[in-house]
């Protein structure tokens, strides 16, 4: 599953505009389950910047954009997948219990599926 994004970042210096510059991201997201919990992955995250505008002269974002991904592959995306590993247990509630759970991803949602028991 993909999810993109972009947001301008507008940089002014006494109250006018120096540059503007577009900085967008892409992530790749992996769903599966373990046990009876749903754990997610971030196979790989990415951003890109993008000079829009500049009133003090062109400048190369490539080396901000090569450390900015260097840090989320080495530093970012590992410790996040660190906290997902131990999943999301399916919940138990009042002798209702969820097992089995399944994920199916489609273009623009996900479908989580699962048994139900019921013990009183």
């Amino acid at each position: 599953m993909a999810f993109k994004s972009a947001y301008d970042i507008e940089v002014r210096v006494q109250g006018k505009t120096a540059f503007i510059i577009r900085a967008g991201g892409e992530s790749y997201i992996a769903i599966n389950t373990r046990n009876n919990a749903i754990v997610p992955r971030i196979d790989d995250m990415t951003g890109t910047f993008t000079l829009v505008k500049s009133n003090v002269g062109n400048f190369d974002l490539r080396p901000v954009e090569f450390i900015f991904n260097a840090v989320l592959k080495l530093v970012v995306v590992p410790a996040i997948n660190q906290e997902l590993f131990a999943g999301f247990p399916l919940p138990t509630i009042g002798g209702l219990s969820f097992n089995k759970p399944s994920v199916t991803v489609y273009p623009n949602y996900v479908v989580v599926g699962f048994d139900a028991d019921y013990k009183p």
